[in-house]
């Protein structure tokens, strides 16, 4: 019988029709397992990208908002920016951000009520270095998250000094606030933010 098996074999592997049809079956097959390797992957990505891009716009609104905080000398401005940065720090950005980014937060919101607390005027640029860590962080997890890392090897880390109160940048308004879908009346006291922990 394995004489008979191994006789026919060598017959159709001298014909090279059979050969050439062989070779094409197996391309066939491994064309196929590919496309649905691919294929899985791609369905994969597409159903992380709605969570990726609300990440991405939550994160940056956080980090525009702390950087408002830290620089503007508009009272009004101060308010609608500190209503919507509480709004994200207690709600949305919970959802999407990791530990590190959390205690950034965390710590940013802790410096402000001191800050405030301490130098009732504006600009709070004791606020400048805690927005621009909290930035960092935020770059690092939009890397880590859109699987980017190479591009923060590019954009290597620099110091960053806090300015004197005389040279902070004036921010007359933030496009980010107009946009804000909750409102406080410019006259109404910034409500106290109570303290979040790290869970």
């Amino acid at each position: 019988m394995s004489e008979n098996l191994i006789a026919n074999l060598e017959r159709l592997t001298a014909n090279p029709t059979f050969v050439a049809a062989l070779i094409a079956l197996v391309g066939v097959i491994f064309a196929a397992m590919v496309n649905i390797i691919v294929n899985y992957h791609n369905a994969k990505a597409l159903r992380k990208r709605p969570f990726l891009e609300k990440q991405l716009e939550l994160c940056l609104e956080a980090s525009t908002l702390a950087a408002i905080l830290a620089t503007t000398r508009n009272e009004a401005t101060f308010k609608l920016a500190r209503a919507r940065f509480l709004e994200l720090y207690w709600g949305p950005l919970s959802v999407v951000e990791d530990v590190a980014v959390e205690a950034a937060m965390v710590e940013f919101e802790e410096k402000l009520e001191g800050v405030r607390k301490t130098r009732p005027g504006l600009p709070l640029c004791g606020l400048q270095i805690p927005s621009y860590d909290l930035a960092r962080q935020i770059r690092t997890l939009i890397l880590r998250s859109w699987s980017i890392e190479s591009l923060g090897r590019v954009l290597k880390d620099r110091p960053r000094q806090r300015s004197v109160a005389g040279e902070a940048p004036f921010v007359e308004a933030a496009p980010a606030l107009a946009e804000s879908p909750v409102q406080f009346p410019i006259d109404s006291p910034t409500p106290a933010a109570p303290k979040r922990g790290r869970s």
